[in-house]
């Protein structure tokens, strides 16, 4: 993990996990990625495609901050 907030870790979307089309990512490609982090005293920043409420209450369980931006025009509450 980079000490200066740079790229630590990503995932390659190419539209589908082996042969099952996902339709909704924003909070498993999130909570995929985290979970080396879970308890360690980071801070996740993303952008308003990933973030929502109960992302944020999600990571808040899981020992992870986060901050972003809530899209106005979204569904907030989504899972």
């Amino acid at each position: 993990m980079d000490q200066k907030g740079y790229l630590w870790n990503f995932d390659m979307y190419i539209g589908k996990v082996g042969d099952v089309v996902q339709k909704v990512l924003e909070g498993s490609v999130v909570k995929k990625l985290s979970l080396p982090i879970q308890n360690k005293n980071y801070c996740l920043y993303m952008d308003n495609y990933f973030i929502s409420v109960l992302l944020l209450d999600y990571l808040k369980t899981k020992g992870i901050h986060a901050c972003g931006t809530i899209n106005a025009s979204r569904n907030i509450y989504q899972k």
